[in-house]
């Protein structure tokens, strides 16, 4: 997983509240099976239940938890740490925090994960960060279909969840144009079946692969994604945002179920979202608004809500790479309907112009 930066690991209350929050969501109420998310929290058990714990104290907890935990992971992997207020009782407290907290997100998983390799899509920051503080053995991988399909894998000694790892044994990495990765190996592709002209497309005139990824290789010889070179949104101020990450984090809120952002030579971003049926019950009945009637979705009291949601969910990107608007709807985007692929990722092109009326419109009223 790529992100908007190189972060650090924060341990100040802000950072590890939204990190744990972000996690903590994730991980009591939903699971990946099969690519579709189940949001019932009651096939959890009953001791990582929310309500086991009054919310003072679950705060506290999870507050020193992650101060602890954090810590020790950046220690372990040679990654930079922020002071914090508790980190003289690091070796004292974390044992019992471990105990009372971290053994029970690790028993979710069944306690003896040796390794748990992901890979496919974009990991969200903060949760792979909140995961691998409470001793989760994530380790994120990357690669293509063209490539065998791995370029770069994580060392459980140099876990950085910011990263997809170093690449693996005979494999060469570079930067080319727009921080291109192109690869070199034994596992890349030859060529593409009968097609000469794409797969000589697909390679430098030296023989490098094109990934079609932006990369950081800055950090310690580990490979950071940045996001797919055709996808970066290029603002009309300048800026560059890859979008992906973006809206993993935003899919955090449980009120979005899918997020699409565009902004794509405009001055600012705007978020297209679908919201979460169940979720949209109760924010519109907190406004003694109709869930079924179309105009309420419109609501500027919803909209103002759901774009400070949006926000604050994404609250470790940059200013500029927030939302300053959003449109609101209640159609899933599926693969039958042609918006997202059968590996449940956004068709950029025909999602922009399904919605292109209401993204015009989103434009001319805002700026």
């Amino acid at each position: 997983g790529g992100g908007t930066g190189n972060p650090i690991f924060s341990t100040d209350t802000a950072s590890a509240l939204r990190a744990l929050e972000i996690g903590a969501d994730a991980m009591f109420k939903a699971t990946m099976v099969d690519g579709v998310y189940d949001k019932d929290p009651h096939k959890y058990p009953d001791a990582v239940k929310y309500d086991t714990l009054t919310f003072t104290r679950v705060l506290d907890e999870r507050l020193a938890v992650m101060d602890s935990t954090a810590a020790t992971l950046c220690r372990d992997n040679g990654l930079p740490i922020e002071p914090s207020a508790r980190e003289a009782l690091d070796e004292t407290v974390l044992p019992v925090l471990d105990e009372d907290v971290g053994r029970k997100v690790r028993g979710l998983f069944g306690g003896r994960m040796k390794a748990i390799l992901c890979g496919g899509a974009s990991l969200n920051q903060s949760v792979a960060r909140y995961f691998c503080a409470m001793g989760v053995p994530l380790r994120q991988v990357y690669g293509l279909t063209e490539t065998s399909p791995i370029v770069s894998l994580t060392r459980a000694e140099m876990n950085h969840p910011a990263c997809v790892g170093q690449p693996v044994a005979q494999t060469q990495v570079r930067l080319g144009d727009r921080d291109e990765l192109q690869v070199k190996g034994p596992q890349v592709m030859q060529g593409y079946w009968n097609k000469p002209a794409e797969t000589k497309h697909a390679f430098t005139e030296d023989g490098w692969f094109h990934t079609g990824d932006q990369a950081d290789l800055s950090d310690g010889g580990r490979v950071r994604i940045k996001g797919r070179i055709k996808e970066i949104i290029v603002t009309s101020t300048g800026e560059k945002i890859p979008p992906a990450d973006l809206e993993s984090a935003i899919e955090t809120d449980p009120l979005f179920a899918q997020a699409y952002i565009v902004g794509e030579n405009k001055p600012y971003l705007g978020l297209l979202a679908v919201v979460e049926p169940n979720e949209w019950a109760s924010l519109a009945a907190s406004f003694n608004l109709d869930p079924n009637a179309p105009e309420s979705l419109a609501s500027p009291a919803v909209r103002t809500t759901a774009l400070k949601r949006a926000k604050t969910a994404a609250a470790d990107f940059p200013n500029y790479a927030l939302p300053r608007a959003v449109i609101l709807t209640t159609e899933p985007w599926t693969i039958e309907n042609g918006l997202i692929t059968p590996t449940l990722k956004l068709k950029r092109g025909p999602l922009s112009k399904h919605f292109a009326a209401e993204i015009e419109k989103l434009y001319a009223v805002h700026g």
